[in-house]
């Protein structure tokens, strides 16, 4: 898509758009060129409650190069053998989620999630990056059109309720 970049990640892939939301902070449904692995354990507490326990780890499939300081991998200087590729390890995300069934019809959950940030969601990846804030992260987004980049590596807490009624 860019002629002038020399990223491993091909940038105009796109999955179809799936509805699945794999994280609660590095995306909303669009993620793409990433690794995904994921455990988790539930219980049926009891007839009206459930409890689960998730683990999760994102690593970017093909990490983003950046020759010289670049728009999100377009090389700005053109020289091939300055540049770095950024880490590919986004990190790891725990939840724990309950789910409480108050009827048929009305169903109330709540979450907490914390994520282990790493250097792949960092702007500090390698020389480059800790220079030039624009040139860290992966193409994970947006269906591996979007830079997932400019954030801290510091962990991140969600906490969250709501409330989902059918009729």
């Amino acid at each position: 898509m860019f002629p002038f970049a020399s990223d491993a990640a091909s940038i105009s892939f796109n999955r179809l758009f799936s509805d699945w939301e794999y994280s609660e902070f590095l995306e909303n449904t669009d993620m793409s060129n990433a690794i995904v692995l994921r455990a988790g354990v539930s219980a049926q507490v009891t007839e009206k409650i459930d409890v689960l326990l998730a683990l999760s780890h994102f690593t970017a499939d093909e990490a983003t190069t950046t020759n010289g300081y670049g728009l999100g991998g377009i090389s700005l200087l053109g020289l091939p053998f300055v540049g770095d590729e950024h880490d590919d390890e986004l990190g790891w995300e725990v939840g724990l989620y309950l789910t409480y069934a108050y009827s048929e019809d009305l169903t109330v959950k709540a979450g907490y999630a914390h994520f282990f940030a790493d250097d792949g969601v960092s702007n500090n990846n390698g020389i480059l990056g800790r220079l030039a804030p624009i040139v860290g992260g992966n193409f994970i987004n947006l269906n591996g059109q979007a830079r997932l980049g400019g954030y801290s590596d510091d962990d991140a807490d969600y906490l969250f309720l709501e409330t989902m009624i059918k009729f």
